[in-house]
């Protein structure tokens, strides 16, 4: 499922105003349009009538409203409706997801919590304007999954694709630094790494689902950490 402009393209169930799925938050009167979105996030989640009923009625369709591409409360709805179970997999100890153990990770003078929002608030190149504040706001973002969102509505530095693995071990090798739970639980290790997950992600691990499972799985998480692995053994 996921959306689409409503006067552009074809979808199978409208979630604007009015209706039951239409955002009450409004942009201006209640925020930016991140910020309505936050709330809209956490003004359904308070409702499991409501979110029971998203996940029936609204699973598998294609979801139409005016935002479509920016930022859009369907995007929430979409990520709800087809919530699968995921918990075996986000709560792995080696998820970007996971808190740094101790200090956690400070660059240019903007403390990230995670990994997660470390790698997201790298997205913004140092050349664009404002691109401190923009960094910051993704450090603040409340979860890791908060700060992802944010990341995929940034403008994205040009040279992204070239240095995101860099970045990734940049903030792995912190968090996996000697002294702390998360090194003990990589050092404990001995076989094949692989972050596998069921959200079609083939590319910093191996989705399992159906249609992904016989793909190419490139796994760059799990290579990451057993080069980490690898080279803290032999320093």
């Amino acid at each position: 499922m996921y959306v689409v402009h409503c006067k552009r393209s074809a979808y199978d169930v409208y979630i604007g105003r009015p209706g039951v799925w239409g955002n009450p938050f409004v942009i201006g009167k209640d925020g930016d349009r991140v910020t309505v979105v936050a709330k809209y996030r956490e003004w359904l989640l308070s409702q499991p009538e409501l979110v029971a009923r998203a996940k029936q009625e609204l699973k598998g369709k294609i979801l139409g409203c005016f935002c479509y591409p920016e930022a859009c409360h369907g995007d929430v709805l979409s990520e709800i409706a087809n919530e699968v179970n995921t918990t075996q997999f986000i709560d792995n100890w080696f998820s970007n997801f996971e808190p740094f153990d101790g200090e956690p990770f400070t660059e240019d003078g903007i403390t990230y919590p995670t990994p997660e929002h470390y790698y997201q608030a790298m997205k913004v190149s140092r050349d664009e304007p404002g691109f401190r504040e923009q960094r910051q706001a993704i450090a603040d973002a409340r979860t890791p999954g908060e700060s992802k969102y944010l990341g995929k509505r940034i403008k994205v530095r040009p040279d992204w694709e070239q240095i995101k693995l860099q970045v990734m071990e940049r903030v792995l090798r912190y968090k996996f630094r000697p002294g702390t739970s998360w090194h003990k639980q990589l050092m404990a290790t001995n076989d094949k790494i692989v972050e596998v997950n069921n959200w079609h992600d083939n590319i910093w691990g191996a989705c399992i689902c159906d249609s992904c499972k016989d793909l190419h799985h490139r796994n760059s998480l799990g290579i990451l950490l057993m080069k980490l692995r690898e080279e803290f053994r032999n320093a």
